[in-house]
């Protein structure tokens, strides 16, 4: 009896499968190697189910739950200006998508090339076998250029009227713009870094302040530092962003001149000759014109006027007219104009 228990309560059993058996009843039959078990030794447990479906797929990206009302667009190059090449190469770099093919990305290209000679310079590429790749390079050398782009931003800095004083809104829009300028020239690396240090830049974008502000920088920068006196465009634009902190910035309305009123002309007389010895004399007036007919006899005045003859001494005709003097013959009237 001992021996049977002993071996009944050693035998080896199988134990639960890793896989659970699904069935309409709920329990799980445990199975022994070598007979089937009665159903009293089977031991009821609960049922462990296969994981959903959602959590054996990875989860995607959820879905936006507003519209779009803007997305990024190809911009288009209608000037030879650099910051324009700049958007356009932007948007190309990142709206295509790598995988695209050369000919798809300089059809895209093309499309959006509006200036002559940047179309035709992309043109030249169109039998290449990566035609997409050669023009981008070939655009990068003409409009593509960091140095380029930040020399023409100091030219349109310079070409900025000079400040006022006490214009605070254009020494702020000046302060912008050389932080602006600043900022690009710090990104260019070690060709930056060589305008950065340019102390020509500052000398030329000094002339824009008033005397008041130029001399200003000058004892900032003085007394901040030791030893000779030098600067560079970081230091102007850090001062011009302080300077332009401390100015209003208001715009400066212009004072209206005052005009003075036009004073009244005064009324002129015209005198109208209709004779040799009546005169109308006419006072023009805004009111009336009341013609005044005035009667004078001109003697002296019309002996003033005719000259005197030379030969008869008569002041009733000139000398042309003189009939003694046209009598005479060429000879006498040669000999009388040298004795005279």
């Amino acid at each position: 009896m001992v021996s049977f228990l002993l071996h009944f309560k050693y035998q080896p059993r199988i134990t639960q499968c890793t896989q659970p058996i699904h069935c309409q009843v709920n329990h799980c039959l445990v199975l022994s190697s070598s007979s089937v078990q009665p159903t009293s030794n089977v031991q009821p447990h609960h049922l462990t189910f296969a994981p959903p479906l959602s959590q054996l797929v990875p989860p995607t990206a959820p879905l936006s739950s507003y519209r779009r009302v803007e997305g990024p667009s190809f911009p288009d190059l209608t000037r030879e200006d650099e910051s324009q090449y700049l958007m356009l190469k932007m948007a190309l770099s990142n709206l295509l998508d790598p995988g695209e093919s050369e000919k798809y990305k300089y059809h895209i290209l093309l499309d959006h090339l509006k200036v002559d000679q940047a179309r035709r310079l992309a043109l030249a590429y169109v039998y290449a076998p990566d035609p997409y790749t050669q023009a981008i390079r070939a655009l990068d050398e003409r409009y593509g250029q960091p140095r380029q782009l930040a020399l023409k931003e100091l030219r349109a800095i310079m070409e900025m009227p000079a400040i006022r004083i006490g214009d605070g809104r254009g020494l702020d829009q000046f302060s912008l713009r050389v932080q602006a300028l600043v900022g690009l020239l710090q990104t260019m690396g070690s060709e930056g870094l060589a305008e950065l240090t340019c102390g020509s830049h500052v000398e030329r974008l000094l002339e824009k302040l008033p005397h008041e502000q130029f001399c200003q920088f000058k004892r900032c920068m003085s007394s901040n530092r030791s030893g000779p006196l030098s600067y560079n465009l970081l230091d102007f634009s850090n001062w011009l962003q302080q300077e332009a902190r401390c100015q209003p910035r208001r715009e400066r309305t212009p004072q209206p001149v005052r005009q003075k009123p036009p004073l009244p002309h005064p009324l002129r007389n015209t005198t109208i000759l209709h004779g040799s010895k009546t005169a109308s004399h006419v006072t023009s007036s805004k009111a009336q014109v009341v013609p005044i007919i005035v009667s004078q006899s001109l003697p002296n005045t019309l002996s003033e006027r005719c000259p005197v003859c030379a030969y008869c001494n008569s002041a009733e005709h000139h000398v042309s007219k003189c009939d003694d003097f046209l009598q005479l013959t060429k000879d006498q009237r040669i000999n009388w104009i040298k004795e005279q």
